[in-house]
């Protein structure tokens, strides 16, 4: 009755779903990622969901989205080569202008238009973050910038500035990307201790802080 519930309930979410006795589960276990039961038992170090009452599947769903959280390749996107610090500028304009070039210099981009401009939102927490609405930007890559001085942008203070890309628009790795980066920008102990530090280095622990 559960995995003919949950197969129907999760049909859309690409996943493969096995209904295993105990003796069949050992024997496909190095293949397995994550275990749905009605009893604790022995799962070898693979995470798993015991079903307790009627709200399994929103539980199920949610430990699922958070293991895929937990196992994105944040190296695939996120490169010492995508860094930008120290990014001069005294105004708006000034800081864009020097961005959009760090972006043409690095072949991220041919030219910029005053069409192609990125859409930019304040995200709070000193955090500005941009978005290619045109697509003109040619590769897969996370962008971090901080800035040499702060600067008040519309409303906020902005020290930081990030902008993320993955191979095509919906892709499940930028929905990812996206919550993991999320997730960091509201915290601001861990956005204080990478402006006192910032390296490519301690951004990748920094972030990788709240997926232990």
């Amino acid at each position: 009755m559960y995995f003919n519930e949950i197969k129907e309930n999760f049909n859309n979410e690409k996943y493969m779903l096995y209904n295993y006795d105990y003796d069949k589960f050992i024997e496909n276990k190095e293949n397995i990622d994550y275990v749905i039961s009605t009893y604790i038992t022995d799962t070898y170090k693979i995470p798993k969901y015991i079903i307790k009452d009627d709200n399994y599947l929103e539980s199920i769903l949610y430990e699922l989205r958070q293991l895929s959280l937990n196992n994105l390749d944040l190296e695939k996107y996120i490169k010492p080569e995508y860094f930008y610090f120290d990014i001069q500028g005294d105004t708006n304009e000034l800081i864009m202008e020097n961005i959009y070039q760090w972006f043409i210099e690095n072949e991220y981009i041919n030219t910029m238009t005053n069409d192609d401009q990125f859409e930019v939102v304040e995200l709070g927490n000193t955090i500005l973050h941009l978005q290619d609405l045109h697509r003109i930007v040619r590769q897969e890559l996370c962008f971090i910038g901080t800035l040499k001085k702060p600067i008040i942008w519309d409303n906020q203070v902005v020290k930081i500035i990030i902008f993320t890309k993955t191979k095509r628009d919906g892709d499940k790795d930028l929905s990812d990307l996206c919550k993991i980066l999320s997730i960091w920008c509201s915290d601001l102990n861990e956005i204080d201790k990478f402006l006192k530090n910032p390296t490519y280095e301690y951004f990748i622990k920094s972030i990788n802080n709240w997926r232990k």
